[in-house]
């Protein structure tokens, strides 16, 4: 039984799922977003917004903001500490429940509708694609799976599952002194893990301290994540409280991960993780709005929405496989290829450049090709 009927149903009000909503609204379309929990809710995230994502919003978003940063710090566990810090640059460390709950509010301001505690249970793909809920079923010419790393949207489509990582974190208040030392910037932990990396992300009050690792060191995250916290002088108890979720960073797995016909995958359901610093929330805002952008151009020239969407998203995944490719020494050599930043201040520049969207991993990569003769050099006389 047809309940509704819509120019476009979005799964998920994240915000891939919100952005693709607004820009969709806004352009006149009848849009549905469904959203399993009751906003705003709980997520799992440092909240780090890059100077690439601040740019993406035309909104004020000043009432989730924790604090400004300028930069970053990284550490390696033998010691060497690159500080990525800007005067120009300013990124943002947000609240993610109130941040995603700003981005909905847009969504409904421009005219969406939205619906909350309805979770999608089953699609039907077609020339109307359905969607059924535990409420109704939905009717829509176009469906954008906007529905996280757990998305029923793609495991509908017959995608595999890709989480290849996971990570824990927990909030720890300013009374430590490992939490307050570095208050003004994100940090990021090298060589304290068998892969990935761990981070402090100053809040209000305290902080973001967490963890990542890759898919098969997951079995024992939890007392990786003591072992963390105790390198880092902060009390393992915390471990015990901490949280955790999938990590599904982009790899060449995810390369032709976008939807069919006209349902389209954004974010998470994507996996548009940057899989070098975890960052999600611009791939997922700008995923969204390219996802918009592919179903009102498909209206206009009648083309298959997902073959417009996936030449739209070519660059950004092609980058992403590059970082996908830097992230193998980086997982593997963590002091070596934190010592090649230190040593080099052009590759340190670009990887700032990177993060705040004035440059690319493939400059990055080019660079560090070219430089790593010289720092496995210094590396290896270093062990000397």
């Amino acid at each position: 039984m047809m309940t509704g009927l819509y120019d476009v149903i979005v799964a998920g009000m994240g915000p891939s799922g919100s952005t693709a909503c607004y820009h969709l609204a806004r352009a006149g379309l009848k849009v549905l977003g469904l959203e399993k929990r009751v906003m705003p809710r709980r997520k799992l995230c440092a909240g780090g917004l890059s100077p690439k994502a601040i740019a993406l919003l035309d909104c004020d978003v000043s009432a989730s903001v924790e604090c400004a940063v300028q930069g970053a710090a990284i550490h390696a566990r033998s010691g060497q500490t690159l500080h990525l810090c800007s005067q120009e640059t300013r990124g943002l460390i947000v609240d993610r429940p109130r941040f995603d709950h700003l981005l909905l509010q847009r969504a409904v301001a421009s005219g969406a509708l939205v619906h909350e505690d309805e979770a999608i249970v089953r699609i039907t793909p077609g020339a109307l694609v359905g969607v059924q809920t535990g409420r109704a079923t939905y009717h829509a010419r176009y469906l954008i799976g906007a529905d996280g790393a757990n998305s029923i949207v793609a495991r509908d489509l017959a995608y595999p599952r890709c989480h290849n990582g996971y990570a824990l974190e927990c909030v720890i208040p300013d009374r430590h002194e490992a939490v307050r030392k570095d208050a003004d910037v994100p940090v990021f932990f090298y060589g304290y893990l068998p892969s990935g990396y761990g981070w402090i992300f100053p809040k209000r009050g305290g902080a973001s301290v967490g963890i990542g690792v890759m898919a098969k060191h997951t079995r024992a995250i939890r007392s990786r994540f003591r072992e963390f916290l105790a390198a880092i002088d902060l009390p393992t108890e915390y471990a015990a409280t901490c949280k955790g979720c999938a990590l599904p960073a982009y790899s060449f797995r995810a390369r032709k991960r976008h939807g069919r016909d006209n349902v389209l995958l954004a974010g998470d359901a994507a996996c548009l993780v940057d899989p070098i610093t975890g960052e999600g929330i611009f791939h997922a805002m700008k995923s969204g709005e390219l996802a918009a952008r592919s179903i009102l151009e498909s209206l206009r020239v009648h083309d298959p929405a997902c073959t417009i969407y996936e030449s739209l998203l070519k660059p950004i995944r092609h980058d992403l496989l590059i970082a996908s490719l830097i992230a193998i020494p980086l997982n593997r050599f963590p002091e070596m290829s934190i010592l090649s930043l230190c040593e080099n201040s052009d590759l340190a520049q670009i990887l700032k450049d990177t993060i705040a969207g004035k440059a690319s991993y493939r400059d990055l990569f080019m660079i560090g090709f070219k430089v790593a003769p010289t720092t496995i050099r210094a590396y290896f006389r270093g062990l000397g």
